[in-house]
């Protein structure tokens, strides 16, 4: 597939929203093929706002905690495994599904310890 414009503007509206409007980079992912640009170029752009703490799983973004580190960490899963590869995809899918478990694990945990 050839894209209809150069990849590089994909990429700057994907560095825009990501910066700005997260939900919106998740729609736009869903609806744009990965080929319509440079897959590393935008997983680099993601990494940044988990590294440099823009985007922290305990923020809240829209009365949602976490919501927008959920966005980030599911979009880096899905592109890691678009650009082949799947071994790194991992690191970001494993926290994503783990999460809505820990706080049954916790709560599990700690009433089990609380009976000696």
């Amino acid at each position: 597939m050839k894209p209809p414009i150069k990849s590089e503007i994909y990429e700057v509206i994907l560095a825009h929203y990501i910066a700005r409007d997260r939900p919106k980079v998740r729609d736009l992912l869903e609806q744009w093929s990965p080929d319509l640009f440079d897959i590393r170029s935008v997983t680099n752009v993601l990494e940044s706002q988990l590294k440099y703490r823009d985007v922290r799983q305990d923020s809240v973004e829209g009365g949602q905690m976490g919501r927008d580190w959920g966005i980030i960490m599911e979009a880096l899963g899905k592109l890691h495994v678009a650009g082949g590869r799947p071994r790194e995809a991992l690191k970001y899918a494993y926290p994503l599904y783990l999460r809505p478990i820990i706080p049954i694990f916790l709560r599990h945990s700690i009433s089990m310890f609380g009976h000696y």
